[in-house]
């Protein structure tokens, strides 16, 4: 609805400088929230970081089969996307995916191949690519081995700077293609993390709810589909509940949280290319968020990582933070300005410290979160044995502070027990002393008469 663009309340949050946009990036608290950086892709310096002509080649068509067709046979060959399309169900446009050869039943496992099979579906009118990458790892420029299609991004842009997340993944990094009136359905990410999107071409409508009920209540009767017009009026009042609407445009670059229920439509005459890569900041709530990954939203128990994988990625973000604190401690943890990293190309990394309290207790209190869980605590306490008895103290300090409290609270008890009992006694001497006056009085009138 045109409204939501019109509501100050739905509004993203506009950064106004590299600089800012990067800050909150690292430390705020982006939960319910769209933060965008408008021009971000020139401001940051990833106009060419797109390979064979992707994004100029986006700009020129509307069309997906025409897009693609512009790509070499060779590239297509080596790459892989999930293609996706919508079909109608009742009152809703719900996901579908092309996986197999529509004749012999083959399954699809090429950009080339999947870009044949969409050549004899005609009822595939408007087809959208996500999750674009190479098939196979290779050895990236930044000595990672990865799947990427991006030549380099936000991690690569940040360089030393990305250490300070306690996780930033471009290993599979994912570019999400689509013509108007495509896009992805409402979802939430499979792990509780966010994620930076850098558009280099076309229009879209982004959308987020409220973490929480407000999510577990859409995915409970939205999961998978997708607001296409006309809408309905059940679709329009979904929209006005949403937290944030966002039209990202051209060359912005964005972020939110991936735990936030949320959906994005392309809309416009260009082809809309994006590339995503997931990261987890050090605030305090997106940390208490990610622990809750295990535990998957109502409506979406499907869309959740095996235990196995995110193990894996429990372990990364334990040895990021450990890192970080090593970091931090050949330092002394003296200084805001004192590290053994590099600055950044786009600004000086060391801007970035928070001004009241140092990156030495954010990364404490970002174990402390962490220590929660048990597969990471074990981890923690396995490689930093200073982790484990710092802990134990605190949890005896913390018992003896319980066991304190209980100590005041029954001393307390004991008071207010005595007191009214004390007042309990007063008042019944007083009513004794009252009744012999009285007969007292009694008597003395008594012998007068």
């Amino acid at each position: 609805p045109a409204e939501c663009f019109a509501n100050p309340s739905q509004a993203p949050e506009l950064a106004r400088d590299p600089e800012t946009f990067l800050e909150r990036m690292l430390y705020g608290d982006h939960m319910d929230g769209i933060v965008v950086l408008r021009d971000g892709i020139r401001r940051l310096g990833m106009a060419d970081a797109l390979p064979h002509g992707m994004a100029a080649a986006a700009r020129s068509t509307s069309s997906l089969r025409a897009w693609l067709a512009e790509l070499g046979t060779e590239f297509k060959g080596r790459t892989d996307a999930r293609v996706y399309y919508f079909e109608s169900k009742g009152s809703r446009r719900v996901e579908r995916e092309l996986r197999r050869e529509p004749q012999t039943g083959e399954r699809l496992e090429t950009i080339e191949s999947k870009e044949a099979a969409l050549g004899l579906r005609d009822d595939v009118r408007s087809p959208y690519l996500a999750e674009f990458r190479y098939k196979k790892r290779f050895v990236h420029f930044s000595g990672e081995r990865v799947k990427t299609i991006v030549k380099y991004g936000m991690k690569d842009r940040l360089r030393e700077g990305a250490k300070l997340f306690p996780y930033m993944d471009r290993i599979d990094e994912g570019v999400f293609v689509g013509g108007a009136m495509t896009g992805s359905c409402v979802h939430v990410d499979q792990v509780k993390w966010s994620n930076v999107g850098k558009n280099w071409s076309g229009y879209k409508v982004f959308a987020v709810w409220k973490y929480g009920p407000q999510t577990n209540e859409l995915l409970k009767n939205f999961h998978e589909h997708i607001f296409l017009p006309p809408l309905s009026e059940r679709d329009k009042e979904a929209i006005r509940g949403a937290s944030k609407v966002a039209l990202i445009e051209p060359g912005d670059v964005f972020f939110f949280s991936g735990a936030n229920a949320h959906v994005a439509v392309c809309v416009g005459e260009q082809i809309t290319l994006t590339g995503y890569e997931s990261f987890i900041n050090i605030n305090p709530r997106h940390l208490e968020t990610f622990l809750e990954s295990s535990r998957s939203a109502e409506g979406a128990e499907d869309s959740q990582m095996r235990d196995d994988d995110l193990l894996e990625v429990k372990y990364d973000i334990c040895d990021r933070i450990l890192g970080i604190m090593d970091a931090v401690e050949s330092n002394g943890g003296r200084s805001r300005q004192e590290t053994k990293w590099s600055s950044s190309p786009i600004l000086d990394i060391q801007e970035l410290w928070p001004p009241k309290q140092g990156i030495h207790t954010l990364m404490w209190k970002a174990v402390e979160i962490l220590c929660k869980d048990r597969d990471m605590r074990r981890y923690l306490y396995e490689r930093d044995r200073t982790i484990e008895r710092m802990f134990r103290k605190r949890r005896r300090k913390f018992r003896e502070s319980k066991q304190d409290s209980r100590n005041r609270k029954n001393r307390q008890r004991r008071r207010r027990s005595s007191s009214r009992s004390s007042r309990s006694s007063s008042s019944s001497s007083s009513s004794s002393r009252s009744s012999r006056s009285s007969r007292s009085s009694s008597s003395r009138n008594r012998s007068r008469s």
